[in-house]
């Protein structure tokens, strides 16, 4: 499991983001306090809350090149 601080600035980062975590076959969710929301469902994401606030994103998978996906994922990344 991986753990990962994000935020985002538009509805447009939203909507990318779903477009790309969407690619990877494990789960991901998005935590912020005791809301949990699927990260691959753009109207989860969007029932968060504020989209300026800082969520924590948790990728359900032993197996991540952490570089690549830092570096794919670096607009959203805190």
């Amino acid at each position: 499991m991986y753990r990962f601080k994000i935020r985002f600035h538009t509805a447009d980062q939203i909507i990318d983001f779903v477009r790309l975590i969407s690619q990877y076959k494990f789960d991901a969710d998005l935590n912020f306090y005791n809301k949990a929301a699927d990260a691959k469902s753009l109207i989860g994401v969007f029932s968060m809350t504020s989209i300026t606030n800082k969520m924590e994103l948790v990728l359900h998978t032993d197996k991540l090149d952490n570089e690549s996906f830092k570096n794919r994922f670096s607009e959203y990344l805190i």
